[in-house]
């Protein structure tokens, strides 16, 4: 079972074998969710917004992100989102009032610096807000798995394991 242990900036996070999650102390926000298995940088996948996975439970995505870093050879994934607030649904970012998270650049930032590879994922509502935008000038050169209809990156769930990564371009984005 996880520990809570209090973070800097009022942040607390969970701590179990090879599982981590980095969370606001009240809950509503989650910077960072980490799972380990071996030794070196790991596969940081930037999603849209994280839902229900914690440092015990994974939720269908996560265990989606697993498969792929497994597949690739990576020792673990870190997953970071665009929006830090937890929620089940995307259209929920729309009724929160600060849906981004008060640590959530820095933590971004902090993550990608220390992959092996960054993988953006995030599916179509990378635009509200322009937040693929903002993002894009965080992070380094990333690959995702296809584009949406909308030119933004496809989120990994129903994606077949074969699917292979290709380039992003955030200047493809359309709003």
């Amino acid at each position: 079972m996880g520990q809570k242990t209090n973070c800097e900036g009022g942040m607390t996070s969970m701590f179990d074998t090879g599982k981590s999650a980095l969370l606001s102390a009240d809950g509503k926000y989650r910077y960072t969710l980490d799972r380990v298995w071996g030794a070196g940088k790991p596969v940081v996948f930037v999603g849209l917004n994280p839902s229900t996975a914690d440092a015990e439970v994974d939720d269908p995505t996560i265990r989606r992100m697993i498969g792929f870093a497994k597949r690739w050879g990576f020792p673990g994934v870190t997953v970071v989102n665009l929006f830090a607030v937890r929620l089940t649904y995307p259209a929920g970012l729309l009724d929160v009032e600060e849906p981004i998270g008060p640590n959530n650049d820095e933590v971004l930032a902090d993550a990608a610096g220390k992959a092996g590879l960054v993988v953006v994922c995030w599916g179509n509502h990378g635009v509200f807000e322009d937040r693929c935008g903002e993002v894009a000038k965080i992070l380094p050169p990333a690959k995702c798995f296809g584009l949406t209809l909308l030119k933004q990156p496809a989120h990994p769930l129903y994606l077949p394991h074969t699917t292979q990564l290709e380039d992003w371009n955030p200047n493809e984005a359309k709003d």
